[in-house]
């Protein structure tokens, strides 16, 4: 099965996290897709979103 989520680059979509001296950003949509066993299988970055494309086995 494939999805399709399109996640809007500003707002409160995203968090900051930081491990020392490493930052990242994480996503709570996209963390429960993976959480559920959801793999990213491509992605797509423009100038508003990011469209991931989500395949599960």
């Amino acid at each position: 099965m494939i999805k399709v989520i399109d996640v809007e680059l500003a707002g409160e979509e995203w968090i900051k996290e930081s491990v020392g001296e490493s930052k990242y950003w994480t996503n709570k949509v996209i963390d429960k897709f993976i959480a559920d066993g959801w793999n990213i299988r491509d992605w797509k970055i423009t100038n508003q979103d990011i469209l991931f494309i989500l395949e599960k086995p």
